[in-house]
């Protein structure tokens, strides 16, 4: 085991660059975009498997999350407006000028089409968990259809035009924004609203950028973001129950943030606990039942336009674009600082970012802004709109996986390192039967066994959780590793002794050296004398032998028994 402590040394390194390559992974690339243009608006299945995208290019596309080419695509033949997929990716909802259209998974051709006639364009679409109900908003009219037929289960007139609309993952609830500021939230089985709430303010003009709204997953709580960019530059969140118009609570966003505002996103987790929003330079997380800020961050330059949560509310996205000097909307494309945030609900500072703002080939800045972003509900997996579509992964693969781990083991993984190699190093040569070393042994040896166990138990969690599988084997294969290391190094402790030799390692023998009379390797002698003869007793077995008187020292060897020895006679 003479290279044990290069090995130990070697492991030292390794945690120590991945370490350092944590601090250049703030800048996080795509895994993929797609060759599609015009994107607008985008959305992804709770497994993170497949994403609906729909395009001012009278497109609707289904894609896999391993492919940036599309499932299939289907042509509207006019701007899609809204897309929205079931939690297990096997309906796709869009709304395209007057259409309602319903796709299955398998194919690009609609399941059914719905035309809302001389109602309005189709402003916005959603679809229960299941695909069981799709919800759509057109002009004037709120629509509820079931996924097995294209007549609405009912309808409702609303004063002004729809904004937004959103049903809760279990269907029984929808909520919808109004362009004149109201909101309403239905009951599935009716088309009477539940509530309306009105703020009094009697703003026209509000649009799909500056009202938001988000309902959680069984509806017992909508938020909503609102603010007129040209009356209120000032985002204004809201929190409602279910039971009633009065909200929960109220936060106005900080004016200071806002020189002008680019929209209000809003997001609620499913369990409605969390709620993610932005406004002006700012992006927000809030707990449901506090009116101020868990943390908020400031982009620095670029504008709130998109929000999307984890179901859990583990982990927000967040889309940025928009000027960074005067508020005029980056009119430039040098003022463009479109970027794509991903935060976890503890930390205000992101886990990494993409810049939008990437300079192609040529030197020509772009300017990207991401108005629609969504995330699978682990988190896991994020795809955003900015033109086309971008893929992303909350982690990349191995080496975000080791920068992550070794940024949370990593000062542990070197000071276990560290003693492990101190006490081979300082102890190699003391032997094996130092009472020193026979105490450490004990706890050498129980936390290798210690260590082994956690290894299993990894090995079995992991086997009912859904973690790719590099990440199964390296987490194994660590602890195993560190269980290997300190088994090893109880057994070899004290084990190696230095010898100045050419040989530099030698194994120490607890038998002293000795030269023996007689050996026991029979040897054949290298001549037979003629000198005069004398007999003399085998020591081996007695025999009788004659043997040269020579004077000097000469080999003999016993006939009976084969005993060799030097004798001088």
């Amino acid at each position: 085991m003479r290279f044990l402590p290069f090995l130990l040394i070697f492991g030292l390194a390794l945690v120590l660059m991945v370490g350092e390559a944590d601090a250049e992974l703030d800048a996080k690339d795509k895994e993929w975009d797609s060759d599609l243009s015009g994107i607008s608006q985008v959305d992804i299945s709770a497994d993170g498997e497949y994403i609906a995208a729909g395009s001012t290019h009278d497109e609707v596309f289904l894609i896999n999350k391993d492919d940036e080419d599309p499932i299939w695509e289907y042509d509207t033949g006019s701007d899609v407006n809204s897309v929205a997929i079931s939690d297990n990716g096997n309906y796709i909802a869009a709304g395209s000028e007057a259409d309602v259209l319903l796709f299955g998974k398998s194919k690009g051709t609609p399941l059914w089409t719905y035309n809302s006639g001389d109602n309005g364009d189709v402003s916005s679409v959603d679809i229960s968990k299941d695909g069981r109900y799709v919800v759509a908003g057109a002009g004037i009219g709120v629509y509820l259809f079931n996924k097995d037929s294209s007549t609405p289960l009912w309808n409702y007139t609303i004063e002004g035009e729809v904004l937004s609309v959103v049903i809760s993952n279990n269907g029984e609830y929808i909520a919808v924004s109004s362009n004149n500021g109201n909101l309403y939230l239905f009951n599935k089985e009716g088309p009477t609203p539940l509530w309306i709430y009105d703020d009094g303010s009697d703003a026209g003009g509000y649009s799909h950028d500056s009202f938001h709204i988000s309902i959680s997953a069984d509806g017992e709580n909508v938020v909503a973001g609102k603010g007129h960019p040209a009356i209120e530059p000032i985002c204004n969140f809201y929190v409602f129950n279910k039971n009633s118009n009065i909200s929960l609570w109220t936060y106005t966003a900080d004016s200071n943030a806002n020189d002008k505002i680019s929209g209000c996103p809003v997001a609620i987790s499913a369990d409605g606990d969390y709620i993610a929003a932005g406004s002006g330079k700012k992006f927000y997380l809030f707990n449901k039942n506090i009116d101020k800020p868990i943390w908020n961050y400031d982009t620095g330059g670029s504008y709130a336009l998109s929000v999307a949560i984890s179901q859990n509310g583990d982990y927000i996205v967040a889309g940025s674009g928009g000027s960074n000097n005067d508020g005029s909307g980056g009119d430039s494309n040098d003022d463009v600082l479109g970027k794509l945030y991903l935060f976890e609900k503890n930390d205000n500072q992101p886990l990494w970012y993409h810049d939008g703002n990437c300079c192609g080939s040529l030197g020509f800045w772009g300017s990207e802004e991401y108005h629609s972003v969504a995330i699978s509900a682990n988190g896991d997996y994020i795809v955003a709109s900015e033109g086309d579509v971008e893929f992303f992964t909350k982690k990349d693969s191995f080496l975000g996986f080791l920068s992550e781990f070794f940024d949370a083991y990593g000062y542990y993984s070197i000071i276990t390192l560290a003693i492990l190699a101190g006490l081979f190093q300082f102890r190699k040569d003391t032997g094996t039967d130092d009472t020193i070393n026979k105490l450490l042994r004990i706890p050498l040896y129980g936390i290798a066994f210690l260590v082994f166990l956690i290894s299993l138990f990894v090995l079995w969690v992991t086997s009912f959780a859904e973690v790719p599988i590099f990440e199964k084997i390296f987490l194994v294969a660590y602890y195993l590793g560190f269980a290997t290391l300190f088994a090893v190094t109880g057994i070899f402790l004290g084990h190696e002794t230095y010898d100045p030799s050419p040989s530099s390692y030698s194994h120490k023998s607890s038998t002293p050296s000795s030269k023996p009379i007689f050996g026991n390797k029979p040897k054949t002698p290298i001549f037979t004398p003629q000198n005069e003869m004398t007999a003399i007793e085998c020591p081996g077995c007695s025999a009788q032998m004659d043997v040269p008187k020579l004077g000097t020292i000469q080999d003999v060897t016993c006939n009976e028994c084969g005993l060799s020895g030097e004798i001088e006679i």
